[in-house]
């Protein structure tokens, strides 16, 4: 077995019984809460923007609606994965499910989708312009409920700050994804992907810098087990990093 193979499992099986340090609200107030700002965030930038056109048509296209529901079931499944892995005693086993399945949708519907305009992938949109303007969308329409998931994950204090915090910026981004296709009128492929999923994508990998920075003490616990395998003493002066 390796060693930090060895570190994870001591540092899951140390703190598997663990009660919050601080009082948080059950996983499920806290899921809902935060899906519920984040439709109301979303609803309010697309009225303060605008809404495409050709919506109406759109929503009867199958291609269409898959990629929606498979944006939102990641933004929604991603952050309910950060809470169970934040929040003691939670369940994470089915919002990782949840999520594996809604990746695996949205990559169907994008081969499907390249199978079938293959020859117009680069046709549309492609000026830097718009690949701006959908990138900033993203970001600008996730923003909220990051902040208000990241606040709530902070609250719990989780110890694997790293992926929990790029789930819970991955899950804003998609929810922004989301948002923007109801206003964007680009369908191309490459634009869904260079403007509006690595975005997302991108937005999330910013989470696991933020989540060493809010949260320091996960190197320190990771040294920490190194020691109790190696039977080493820990140094005192190190604990209080």
């Amino acid at each position: 077995m390796s060693n930090s193979r060895s570190t994870s499992e001591l540092i899951n099986c140390l703190a598997e019984d663990l009660a919050p340090a601080r009082p948080t609200a059950g996983f499920g107030k806290i899921l809902l809460g935060w899906v519920a700002i984040a439709a109301i965030v979303v609803f309010a930038g697309l009225i303060g923007t605008h809404v495409r056109a050709d919506l109406g048509a759109r929503l009867t296209d199958l291609q269409f609606v898959v990629e929606a529901l498979s944006l939102v079931l990641i933004g929604v499944s991603a952050g309910a994965l950060a809470l169970a892995l934040s929040i003691p005693g939670s369940n994470w086993a089915g919002p990782r499910r949840l999520l594996v399945f809604a990746c695996g949708l949205l990559l169907a519907a994008a081969g499907f989708s390249l199978a079938s305009h293959w020859q117009n992938i680069a046709a549309l949109g492609m000026g830097f312009r718009p690949l701006l303007y959908c990138s900033t969308a993203v970001i600008v329409y996730g923003v909220v409920p990051a902040i208000i998931l990241v606040l709530a994950l902070v609250r719990a204090a989780p110890l694997r700050a790293g992926p929990v915090f790029f789930l819970a910026l991955l899950a804003a981004g998609s929810l922004g994804a989301f948002a923007l296709k109801f206003s964007c009128i680009n369908d191309n492929l490459l634009h869904l992907a260079l403007a509006h999923w690595l975005p997302a994508l991108g937005f999330g990998l910013l989470g696991l810098i933020l989540g060493r920075f809010l949260m320091p003490w996960e190197k320190s616990l990771s040294r920490l087990a190194k020691r109790i395998e190696q039977k080493q003493p820990y140094p005192e002066s190190t604990t209080r990093e």
